[in-house]
């Protein structure tokens, strides 16, 4: 990959490809395997510096949010932990951390929400721990559009509760996940938690 940006840059053609190889560059900073989040960080570097944006990393995210929010749904639908780790990192950080990502959460937020849903289903506690955090950051981002679906918001917290697991680190996820609605939605009655 550092060949290639170095001969596209080198040919002026760099720009062009930008919108395809940051979504892919980023999604590997969160890979568990440290050696390519490692070697992800340093292509990262290396791609700003030869684009002149040697500490706009996050500009350069917020311009192509809707690119790197469709490429991490898409690696959503794949069942390997470790890519779901990564693609949930990287939406987590696209929903937190990039200003300017507001418009496109909201654009994408169903699909956001129902891609989540399914992986809180997989077997691998630290994906289901990284969902609901995901999903708490979503909720906070997009209240507005949470409140609509609030009952499928709790319902998917308190199925985990009641899923056998043996995790500390996905309980605490989800009592997280659940404050986080609490927190967020201070209308949301002791009923609405309770209900039947």
């Amino acid at each position: 990959m550092v060949k290639f940006i170095n001969r596209a840059a080198a040919s002026n053609a760099l720009q062009q490809f930008t919108p395809r190889i940051v979504p892919r560059i980023l999604i590997n900073r969160y890979h568990p395997a440290q050696s390519l989040s490692k070697d992800s960080i340093s292509l990262w570097k290396a791609y700003l510096d030869k684009i002149g944006m040697a500490k706009g990393g996050r500009e350069v995210l917020a311009k192509l949010t809707n690119e790197a929010c469709e490429f991490y749904l898409n690696q959503l639908k794949y069942s390997h932990h470790e890519l779901l780790k990564a693609a949930l990192g990287a939406l987590k950080e696209l929903i937190t951390k990039v200003e300017g990502s507001a418009e496109t959460i909201k654009a994408h937020f169903e699909e956001i929400m129902v891609a989540c849903f399914k992986v809180t289903r997989h077997e691998n506690p630290p994906i289901r721990s990284s969902c609901f955090i995901t999903l708490g950051s979503l909720i906070a981002k997009c209240p507005e559009q949470a409140k609509t679906k609030l009952p499928q918001f709790i319902d998917v917290g308190f199925f985990q509760i009641c899923f056998n697991f043996k995790s500390e680190e996905v309980a605490e996820s989800v009592a997280l996940y659940l404050v986080e609605i609490y927190k967020t939605f201070k209308d949301v009655s002791r009923n609405n938690f309770l209900k039947e």
